[in-house]
């Protein structure tokens, strides 16, 4: 049952892009993000910061994200989410995207 348990976290870590735990419980770094992801996340970035000086997220916006988000690693994607997020609750920019915003 414990073997199982350490698998599944160890999966979920994994597909996650986080920390891999190994056998004693020693905690291994996640690899070092490629450039092209980090151009990705800071392309993202970009367009994040824009639509906050434009006080307005589009259709154009978010499909830039999409496809930026194509190229990063799940912790990445999570970052430019919570910069996203506190965009959007700060009231910094104003949703007018027909459908999902991201």
């Amino acid at each position: 049952m414990k073997a199982e348990l350490i698998q599944v976290v160890r999966e979920e870590l994994t597909a996650r892009g986080e920390a891999r735990v190994v056998d004693d419980g020693a905690r291994v770094p996640a690899p070092e993000p490629s450039a092209q992801s980090l151009v990705a996340q800071q392309e993202s970035y970009q367009v994040i910061d824009a639509a906050a000086r434009a006080r307005r997220w589009t259709n154009e916006d978010r499909d830039a994200l999409r496809r930026a988000f194509v190229e990063m690693a799940p912790n990445q994607r999570i970052e430019v989410m919570r910069r996203f997020s506190t965009s959007l609750n700060g009231k910094k920019i104003d949703l007018q995207t027909q459908g999902a915003p991201f």
